[in-house]
């Protein structure tokens, strides 16, 4: 049985991630968003009591969940119908969560992960696996009593098909019959427990009934276990009346063996009751391993499902909101007032949005003013992207765009000391390495990779920077990559815009393969930080912000 949550015919078997996802995270700065994801809002009617320290768990299930992409568009569809019912009953997934959380933390307790480095005694072990059978088996009845009372909401496949598998898992007949197993062990349990089920003056025995034959040399072989339950009768105080008339009673009845009174013969009887025990908890094992895998991947399903839940109330602080993005065909980037999240989250406000229809490219050249907003653009495409392909909404009105499993992101960091090599080394060898990838996925799946660019290869003089960003871009684009770039590499800029108008007064064609846009700046000097379609200028405007700092002004 699976959970079937994330997808339709697995859990999270035989899945890729992104081949360099560590980079991705640090360049879009994503542990803010993941964080985020696992704080609940409190609210007080509008107003914002409190939010809630970060889920450990969550935070981790939704680092997990977002490196590894989604590579069709049925399987994006599918995942977004199930978060699309848990957004419409949050309750739901707190509940499944908070249920899957307690069963795990529970079992725990018990020395689950210890358990292959301990050793118990044989009557410990056993009181164990029966208290796990019950956990497991209360724990699947809760979960699907919950669905049962939730079903005529649902809508996704998803959902229906997790409680269509639990009830076809735990069905009231099997409920039955591993509570009646239960029941029968349960002289077995610790004395507390024991005690919680008798009722005052009364004592839980164990009856046994097995079945043999006499075989060679007269010797009892072919043992079968005929009936075993527990039975309660009234406890009478050893050495009092009627105890002993209970044992005077007992020597009656013919073949009765009084095992209180033979210490060897009582150890045999123990040691019966163990193998007993023994033998019908391993005739559930199956059941415990396939409902504890079954829940270990619940919970992680559903902290997932609640992250994205507690990302979309974040929003409401915002006056925001999330929206399901359309998995678009090749080379088709369409969106409208696409925002940059993890902007939002840490600054507390809602940033400006972009809006972008791109079609038949797959080369995008970004530049203009400093401090424009170019940056944040590109991030906020890559973080739309990479939550698309999560199957999660994204931070915009609208939002078109094709699936690319093979994502890659190359922004401009700071020297540090720990880096072993000159900025430009470095940018080198990650660029290399990224290469490398692209021409394993390619070789697989052409045109399926994405790489974000931001300010490569300006470490280095300008005329440098261009020549390497010229020769890489290139490469790419004739590979078939989908490459977007944000630069201040002027000379480089030109020389590709340049050649793109000569290419279509070649070929007599109005559009080529790669698209300019520059951060909009007014006459004033004034940024607007919106991209806008432009050729290419030959400053960044930097002196805009040197008479904004020296003289408080901006220059025109």
């Amino acid at each position: 049985m699976i959970a079937g949550l994330l997808y339709a015919d697995k859990d999270r078997t035989n899945v890729k991630r992104y081949d360099d996802d560590s980079t991705i995270i640090s360049d879009l700065n994503l542990k803010s968003l993941f964080r985020t994801c696992a704080q609940k809002v409190i609210w007080n009617g509008e107003i914002v009591e409190k939010v809630t320290p970060a889920d450990p768990f969550i935070e981790q299930t939704m680092r997990q969940v977002m490196m590894v992409p989604l590579r069709t568009k049925e399987e994006v569809e599918y995942r977004q119908a199930v978060i699309r019912d848990f957004l419409n009953n949050t309750e739901l997934a707190a509940q499944l969560y908070e249920i899957t959380t307690g069963l795990s933390n529970a079992w725990n307790a018990l020395g689950r992960k210890e358990k292959k480095h301990q050793e118990q005694d044989a009557a410990g072990e056993m009181i164990t696996k029966i208290k796990v059978i019950n956990m497991l088996l209360n724990t699947a009845c809760k979960v699907k009593k919950i669905l049962e009372d939730n079903e005529n909401s649902f809508k996704s496949e998803g959902l229906k098909n997790l409680l269509t598998g639990l009830r076809n898992e735990i069905s009231e007949d099997k409920e039955k019959r591993i509570r009646k197993v239960i029941d029968d062990v349960s002289f077995f349990t610790i004395e507390g427990e024991r005690e919680e089920r008798m009722k005052p003056g009364r004592i839980c025995v164990p009856k046994i009934v097995l079945g043999c034959r006499i075989g060679d040399s007269l010797r009892f072989d072919s043992f079968q276990l005929d009936e075993l339950e527990s039975v309660d009768k009234k406890y009478h105080k050893p050495g009092g009346f009627l105890s002993k008339m209970d044992d005077y009673k007992n020597k009656l009845v013919p073949d009765s063996i009084q095992l209180t009174k033979n210490p060897a013969l009582l150890e045999q009887g123990a040691y019966m009751e163990r193998m007993m025990v023994s033998y019908l908890c391993e005739s559930l094992s199956g059941f415990v391993d396939e409902l504890g895998v079954f829940f270990d991947h619940l919970r992680m399903q559903c902290a997932f499902m609640l992250g994205v839940c507690y990302l979309q109330d974040q929003m409401r602080r915002y006056e925001l909101h999330l929206n399901f993005p359309k998995v678009g065909a090749k080379e088709c980037f369409k969106f409208t007032e696409l925002k940059e999240l993890v902007m939002c989250i840490e600054q507390h406000h809602a940033p400006i949005g972009n809006s972008c229809d791109i079609k038949n490219k797959n080369m995008l050249v970004v530049t203009g003013a400093n401090q424009g907003g170019k940056s944040t653009f590109l991030r906020s495409l890559g973080i739309a992207q990479l939550m698309m392909q999560a199957g999660m909404p994204v931070l915009a009105d609208y939002y078109e765009a094709p699936l690319y499993p093979g994502m890659f992101t190359h922004f401009t960091r700071r020297e540090d000391s720990e880096m072993n090599s000159g900025r430009l080394d470095e940018e080198l060898k990650r660029m290399s390495q990224i290469v490398d990838y692209l021409r394993k996925n390619e070789a697989e799946a052409p045109g399926t990779s994405l790489v974000l660019l931001n300010e490569s290869f300006a470490t280095t003089t300008e005329k440098e920077g261009s020549v390497i960003a010229y020769d890489i871009l290139q490469a790419m684009t004739g590979m078939g990559v989908n490459v977007a770039t944000v630069t201040h590499l002027l000379s480089f800029a030109k020389r590709l815009y340049e050649e793109k108008e000569q290419e279509k007064k070649d070929k007599g064609v109005d559009e080529t393969n790669v698209v300019f846009l520059s951060a909009e700046r007014l006459d004033s000097g004034e940024r607007t930080f919106k991209m806008i379609p432009c050729v290419p200028q030959l400053t960044s405007f930097g002196l805009d912000l040197y008479d904004k700092m020296i003289y408080g002004t901006e220059s025109v």
